[in-house]
């Protein structure tokens, strides 16, 4: 095969310099970027930083869902046990008891964190992410507290960059319900097309706004992280994405066992085959502590000292520069795939979730997805080398870019309206009362 490897060399980190001033306009962003999975990180960084280059008299800064404030921290060693827990509870009894935990978190200690990092805020956007997903009631119970917080602080909210999930309990929607009509939300903008069907379903056929579509904040991935030059190699490098099949089991609403047994076998025998077709193999994760620990037993299992292994990123800039540096990229998570995509490096996603689907469909990459619990890993492999020898089209990935930038002028646009507005509607409310 002639592979196509597409390096250019060019400084891609945008200039965002804030303008200096107590003056500026306080913005939050309702997410989870602090989150173990860097993918998270990689949407705020992204939102926050183009945010602040088009509006550079926005002073922008990020909300952690789950009281973090820095990367490293929370629940992240002890995940693979809570999965483990929480897998061997039944489905109604799971859902009460993280329930009961939760809310007793968001009482004694969300709630006053989120407090003080919204007061003085004068629009809050929630996003991006896959926040609108009703895992044990995870964002639905949090997003209703964060919300009635953002009410509490005064500040105009916009919804922009989610993902909106398929399936929705009862309770869930009515969490959700609840938490955004306490708001008054002027721009409501989700980032696939089911999505988009999903929040219209769920929730604008209950009164509230209609979705417009965006793309992911972390398509701008190659604009923000500096690309490093990469040196001449003489076969291209394959980066298999590990993720820990219990947490594909427990946000998965598909009807396949991900075994830690059948994906380790499967993982192993991929990196075989493409090491069969004259490519090199590293495996990598996008930096929580329980896929790390997998990505040890695959390579112990695969016991071949031409696989390799990246470094554990730490940070979302760690993660960006790990997948900037592959030739090519097979990956379950939608964020690993976002961000070849961003560094326009050739990549194949792992079916797992509607969400991942979605995305390749939205760059006219849909015939590159694969079933890894149908497919051999020999058709993958084949797959990989097809998206090398295809590469990225550049002329669709400029519009892509061009796009999501549009979208967020656009939010930033419906927020800077509201806040506006209601500024300048506070003298003739004074007038009225001083009338009265």
């Amino acid at each position: 095969m002639n592979y196509h490897i597409p390096r250019d060399g060019t400084d891609r980190k945008a200039s965002c310099e804030p303008a200096s001033g107590k003056d500026r306009l306080r913005i939050g962003l309702l997410n989870v970027k602090h989150s173990p999975n860097l993918g998270d990180g990689i949407i705020a960084e992204c939102l926050e930083t183009e945010l602040s280059r088009i509006r550079p008299d926005w002073q922008v800064a990020s909300i952690d869902l789950a009281g973090r404030e820095e990367y490293g921290t929370g629940l992240d060693a002890s995940r693979g046990l809570v999965l483990r827990i929480l897998e061997a509870l039944p489905g109604p009894l799971r859902q009460i008891a993280t329930s009961a935990a939760l809310s007793l978190l968001i009482a004694t200690k969300y709630r006053p964190r989120w407090r003080r990092r919204l007061e003085g805020t004068a629009g809050v956007v929630v996003g991006g992410g896959q926040l609108f997903a009703d895992t044990d009631l995870n964002f639905p119970l949090k997003l209703r507290a964060a919300l009635g917080e953002v009410r509490r602080a005064g500040a105009h909210a916009a919804v922009f960059g989610v993902g909106v999930a398929r399936e929705m309990s009862k309770p869930a929607r009515s969490l959700f319900l609840s938490g955004l009509r306490k708001v008054d939300l002027c721009h409501v903008a989700v980032r696939d097309g089911a999505s988009r069907f999903n929040w219209n379903r769920h929730f604008s056929r209950s009164g509230l706004p209609e979705a417009s579509l965006c793309c992911d904040p972390g398509l701008l991935a190659g604009e923000i992280y500096p690309l490093a030059e990469q040196s001449e190699r003489d076969r291209p490098l394959i980066g298999l994405g590990i993720v820990n099949p219990r947490t594909l089991d427990l946000h998965s609403h598909d009807d396949d066992d991900f075994s830690v047994r059948v994906a380790r076998e499967f993982w192993v025998k991929l990196a075989h085959a493409l090491l069969k077709t004259g490519l090199d193999v590293s495996l990598f994760t996008n930096g929580p502590h329980d896929d790390e620990l997998f990505l040890e037993s695959v390579l112990s299992a695969a016991s071949d000292p031409r696989i390799a292994r990246a470094a554990r990123p730490r940070t979302p800039s760690d993660l960006a520069a790990t997948i900037a540096g592959f030739d090519g990229v097979a990956a379950h998570r939608l964020h690993a795939c976002i961000l070849a995509y961003a560094f326009r490096v050739p990549h194949v996603g792992l079916s797992w979730d509607p969400k991942l689907e979605a995305f390749f469909t939205s760059v006219g990459r849909r015939g590159y997805v694969a079933n890894h619990t149908e497919g051999e890993a020999a058709e993958i492999a084949a797959m990989v080398g097809t998206a090398l020898d295809e590469g990225i089209d550049p002329a669709t990935h400029a519009r892509t870019i061009a796009t999501t930038r549009h979208a967020i002028e656009q939010c930033a646009e419906s927020l800077e309206r509201a806040i506006g507005g209601a500024n300048a509607a506070e003298p003739s409310k004074i007038e009225d009362t001083v009338g009265a």
